[in-house]
């Protein structure tokens, strides 16, 4: 009888022992899968998070070339305000600087 509970025993082990190596390897295998699951979803992530920048730098790239061509139009109408101004004071100024040359006695 002793016989039979110790091959009893060993074969309980050996189960145990299995059973064991069993579960490492399925934790190894679920460890392995959950890195590959976890790698390809950082690349889509990183993948995802690219095309987003793309979008987000084509908006601010096309809103600063409006703003640009506002600003652009702006200076423009201030050029022609200062050139009209300019203008419209041209023959004051001619007129000042001719009275003052005329007004300057020459020496004799």
């Amino acid at each position: 009888m002793a016989l039979d509970e110790i091959m009893k025993i060993s074969e309980a082990e050996e189960l145990a022992k299995k059973s064991t190596q069993e579960a490492a390897a399925q934790a190894k295998d679920l460890i392995r899968q959950a890195e590959a699951a976890g790698e390809a979803l950082l690349s889509e992530t990183r993948a995802a998070s690219a095309a987003q920048a793309k979008v987000w730098m084509t908006e601010a790239e096309q809103a600063a070339a409006v703003r640009a061509e506002e600003i652009d139009r702006q200076a423009q109408a201030v050029c022609q305000d200062i050139s009209q101004r300019a203008r419209e004071r041209l023959s004051a100024a001619a007129d000042f600087i001719v009275q003052r040359i005329v007004s300057v006695p020459w020496p004799s």
